[in-house]
């Protein structure tokens, strides 16, 4: 793989724990090779102009933000800070408009999907543009083709198709699957398989439903920079974003890792992103909708969920 550039001087990150650019780091492609420093690392570079220089050297892919009283920092990448999250959070939580009607399209063809047993247990939906407008900042926010992600828990005793997913308020809640093409205009049924192509057996479906459904009413994790989830799940200190908990319910269960890009990534920072599940070689699609451009209507400020 060609290299883009080489980093000049040792520059101090943070993450979940201290790690090192070192110097003459290369940066190939749009990852980098990280070294965890063998002492630890105690406070980041006091001259600002080393990051300043590194942000340049990076051509901006990575935004080195939030210097701390203990001059450290957390890469955030493309996603968003917790506090622009939480605001997002908040309006979308907030949401008061009819979303889209039972004839769209989008829910037509949803609905036929689940009824006709098409998607099992375990697997993940993915969406993105909100047909209600109280979504458009978190669906803005969000680096990729995906926005938010939701795991199908199955069929409950009145037949009823239900799915989780982390949310601040109601704090991840158990939902009937027809929220999603109502309330977002483009969606994509994603399963995961082993890493050599194997379907996942029944039990390990149930495995993975099981765990999913154990985070309901957890509160949401703001910090999408970090990947680190609490075990065992305890409602009251376990978190989790909304892809993360997918993606925590096949690793911590079968051992299968859904993040397309494991450990630092420019744009994802440490975490894992809805783009990342679905660009994962562990999973395939099985089905996937996109409301038409022509059925779209003007970007207009009156009208902000316009593609």
């Amino acid at each position: 793989m060609k290299c883009l550039n080489t980093i000049n001087t040792n520059t101090t990150v943070r993450s979940d724990t201290p790690v090192v650019l070192k110097k003459n780091t290369e940066v190939c492609g749009d990852r980098f090779e990280l070294s965890t420093s063998d002492k630890g690392v105690k406070d980041l570079q006091k001259d600002l102009k080393l990051l300043d220089q590194v942000k340049s050297q990076i051509n901006h892919e990575v935004e080195l933000q939030d210097i701390d009283e203990n001059e450290e920092v957390t890469i955030y990448g493309a996603m968003p800070t917790p506090g622009e999250l939480e605001e997002a959070m908040r309006m979308a939580s907030s949401a008061t408009e009819p979303g889209n009607p039972p004839d769209f399209e989008g829910v037509v063809k949803f609905k036929e999907l689940f009824d006709s047993g098409q998607v099992k247990p375990g697997d993940i939906i993915l969406i993105a543009k909100p047909s209600r407008g109280s979504f458009h900042l978190l669906s803005t926010l969000v680096p990729g083709e995906y926005s938010h992600v939701a795991v199908y828990l199955g069929k409950n005793e009145k037949g009823g198709h239900e799915s989780i997913d982390a949310w601040s308020n109601p704090k991840t809640p158990v939902r009937d699957v027809m929220w999603w093409p109502e309330s977002y205009n483009n969606w994509c049924v994603i399963r995961p398989h082993k890493p050599d192509g194997t379907e996942l057996t029944d039990e390990e479906r149930s495995k993975v439903v099981a765990f999913a459904r154990e985070a309901e009413g957890c509160k949401y994790n703001y910090m999408w920079p970090k990947n680190k989830v609490r075990l065992p799940i305890d409602k009251e200190k376990t978190k989790f974003y909304c892809s993360q908990l997918a993606w925590a319910s096949y690793n911590f269960t079968l051992g299968i890792n859904l993040d397309a890009n494991p450990g630092f990534h420019p744009k994802f920072a440490w975490g894992v992103a809805p783009q990342e599940l679905f660009d994962s070689p562990n999973v395939t699609v099985v089905a996937k909708y996109n409301r038409p451009k022509s059925a779209d209507y003007d970007p207009t400020p009156d009208n902000p969920t316009a593609v």
